[in-house]
């Protein structure tokens, strides 16, 4: 009975998967031929912090898109526009932050779920679940805080991110398979310690990756922005193949970290940080057709106009080259893990949104992909 005690606690606390050999590759100086041509660009109001999600009626249905973030005038409520693939607007929703009934949290993400669409909140711990019109049905309450992105398309389940805080030695990531709505976690994945403590119990940032992941082909992608690893997983969370970028890390100059901080994020209370001073080679995944593209970063500077470098992969995590990226909103910028990006794919166009920085105003674009491999 105790060796059968023991076995079962050792399945039931096992962490992660089992973990494989990692590639190390070498970066390529060789272009590939992937081509953006932006076809339309409109003005878009209203929102702040602005994120896309689409809903696909199927084949023969229609295609929309979603555009949401806060209220720009109050930030008491969540804003959805809704778009047609030629960017006309259909209609707009408003969603106050609260926690009744419909109500969102500051932390919404929303996702299509076969016929519904899907809204996990991390602060008001619930999935809001609407038809396709945004018509309110029910939510279900979590009992745990969870950052979550990315259903399944059968809604069973999720991929997401758990957090574990063990003072004084930080937090410590996991990514995570979570059933649903039963919410059974299965960590498959463990990122850090991070946001760690020195001496003078000052917290040290800059040294937590920024997690980007996206699910493609049956298969999860995860992209650790701080150390180039990228791994790939089968859709029960087991690793199939792990790689890693050999590149030369860059620091900033010290005078510049607070100058960085204040850009980069929303911390409060400077003083009380400590920054590290290298750079994180690479931001977010963008996937396509054929690959993916990982966007490159030589410095913290938030600003972007008209193509970033990127390193283009295809889907078994060979690298084929380089190439270029349009522009989006927070290409650069260090993000929270629970928020989706501005940035999205689908049947040859890549949808974003555009903050052109000197005019303080944001465009909806529409860009045709041509992936010549």
């Amino acid at each position: 009975m105790i060796l059968m005690c023991l076995v079962f606690s050792i399945h039931c606390n096992r962490d992660e998967t089992e973990d494989i050999n990692e590639i190390v590759l070498n970066p390529k100086d060789e272009s590939v031929d992937v081509e953006f041509t932006k076809e339309k660009s409109v003005p878009f109001t209203g929102i702040n912090y602005g994120r896309l999600f689409f809903y696909n009626e199927g084949s023969n249905g229609n295609f929309y898109i979603y555009a949401y973030g806060y209220d720009s005038e109050t930030e008491k409520k969540e804003i959805v526009k809704k778009y047609d693939s030629d960017l006309n607007v259909i209609s707009q929703k408003e969603f106050p932050f609260g926690q009744g009934p419909g109500d969102v949290g500051t932390g919404t993400t929303f996702c299509q779920v076969g016929d519904y669409i899907y809204g996990p909140d991390n602060t008001t711990r619930k999935v809001n679940i609407f038809d396709k019109n945004f018509n309110f049905i029910r939510f279900v309450k979590m009992t745990d805080p969870f950052i979550s992105t990315n259903f399944t398309k059968d809604g069973n389940y999720f991929f997401g991110f758990d957090t574990n805080w063990d003072p004084p030695k930080g937090y410590t990531y996991y990514l995570v398979r979570s059933t649903f709505p039963g919410l059974k976690k299965q960590r498959i994945h463990r990122i850090g310690t991070f946001w760690l403590w020195n001496k003078q119990k000052r917290v040290i940032v800059g040294i937590q990756p920024e997690n980007c992941f996206f699910i493609k082909n049956e298969k999860l992608y995860y992209l650790n922005s701080a150390d180039y690893r990228i791994i790939m997983f089968d859709m029960k969370g087991n690793k199939l193949k792990q790689v890693r970028m050999d590149v030369e890390k860059q620091k900033v100059p010290k005078e510049k970290r607070k100058e960085w901080l204040l850009e980069q994020t929303s911390v409060r209370g400077v003083q009380r940080w400590e920054l590290t001073d290298i750079i994180q080679p690479v931001s977010w995944a963008i996937p396509l057709e054929k690959g993916f593209a990982v966007v490159k970063r030589k410095d913290y500077t938030t600003g972007c106009r008209g193509l970033a470098a990127a390193d283009y992969f295809d889907y078994e995590l060979n690298l084929l080259g380089k190439t270029e990226v349009p522009c989006f909103y927070q290409i650069f910028i260090l993000r929270s893990l629970r928020f989706p990006g501005s940035v999205k794919y689908h049947e040859g166009y890549l949808y974003l949104i555009y903050e052109d920085e000197e005019k303080e105003e944001f465009y909806l674009e529409k860009w045709k992909v041509e992936e010549k491999l």
